[in-house]
Parts: C-alpha cells; structure tokens; sequence
C-alpha cells in the first residue's frame, strides 16, 4: 500500500480526516493548485475553496474526502466563519460560545485594482 492509500485508510468518519490544509495569500491559490498537480499523483483529490461563499456549498464529507484543502488567509477573517464550521461540525452551542475571537486583518489584504498612468509601448502612437 502506498502513502496515499495509507492516509485514506487512516479516516475515520465523521470527524477525521487526512487532508492536508494548505493557507496562502489569495493571488497564489491557482499556483499552489498548479504545482500540486505537477508533483503529485493523479488520483489526488484536490479542493480549492476561493471563499467563504464557496466554503458554505460544500458539504463537510466532500472537505473529508479530499487529500489536499487550498484556502486563502482571508478566508479565516470572513464574517460568520467559525458559525458555518461550529455549524457544519455538528458542535453544541456551548461550544459555539468558547470560540477564540480571530484579529481582523491577520491575513493578506490585497489591492484588486490598477492604478497609474498608460504609456504606450512605442513612440508611433503618440502625437505632437
């Protein structure tokens, strides 16, 4: 048996699992994705989570059953986060309660805009 098959043996449902979890800036989730499928066997099964609207269709046995998780930091700092995980775990209020509160702003924010002036690539498009 090799370590792959190991490691899915290894599950024990409904709670255990034996993904693992992969936290980068949001710019690099499709190169970590990239990468992983370049160097990794082609059974693995990959899930990428872009956001927290993402991450609330997921059922929690298809984030079991996968071999690798890619989210990004900012996924952590995103309102009703740890309601949707208390939610989907199955936890009792009374843990819902003893959460640790996250610091905003812990992850990466990025700009998603360009800002600057245009320059033309030659001199022939301009005028005098």
């Amino acid at each position: 048996m090799n370590g792959l098959q190991n490691a899915r043996s290894s599950r024990k449902f409904p709670s255990s699992t034996s993904a693992t979890l992969v936290v980068v800036p949001p710019a690099l989730l499709r190169q970590w994705q990239l990468e992983i499928e370049r160097f990794s066997p082609t059974n693995l099964k990959i899930l990428v989570i872009y956001d927290f609207l993402a991450l609330k269709k997921l059922s929690l046995q298809k984030v079991l059953d996968a071999d690798v998780v890619l989210v990004p930091i900012d996924i952590l700092e995103s309102k009703g986060y740890f309601e949707n995980l208390v939610e989907k775990a199955k936890l009792s209020k009374a843990y819902k309660q003893k959460l640790p509160k996250l610091p905003s702003h812990s992850g990466q924010k990025e700009i998603n805009e360009a800002r600057g002036v245009w320059i033309p690539a030659s001199s022939a498009g301009m005028t005098s």
